[in-house]
């Protein structure tokens, strides 16, 4: 099993909000294509990932569902409030969480351009 931890957006740059990281799984290359194709969206000769804006939604909505395996570790914490979000579960409850759901699961489909994990 291969893992990354990336630093989500809302984490980054003087005006964060939060701070920390999530730790996930890397898809295999099986689970990869697998998650292209019950989404249904298209792939480029590239391997970047395509949707029309019609399936984007329901898209989004499953692959963040198909992404809540991959996430082995979660530790962010709003910097005023002291909130701490420490799972998958507590980040679908939280409005600001949101966007690092989709961030994650867009990650999942397009691949990491990051060092080792």
């Amino acid at each position: 099993m291969k893992t990354v931890t990336i630093v989500p957006t809302v984490c980054k740059g003087k005006a964060a909000k939060w701070e920390g990281s999530v730790m996930l799984r890397l898809p295999t290359f099986d689970e990869k294509y697998e998650y292209i194709e019950r989404i249904s969206i298209d792939v480029d000769d590239d391997g970047s990932v395509q949707a029309s804006k019609a399936k984007q939604i329901a898209g989004v909505r499953e692959m963040v569902k198909i992404s809540q395996k991959h996430y082995e570790k979660v530790d962010l914490k709003h910097k005023e409030t002291g909130e701490v979000i420490s799972s998958f579960e507590e980040m679908q409850y939280s409005e600001e969480m949101h966007a690092v759901l989709i961030e994650v699961a867009g990650m999942l489909l397009n691949g990491f351009k990051v060092g080792n994990g």
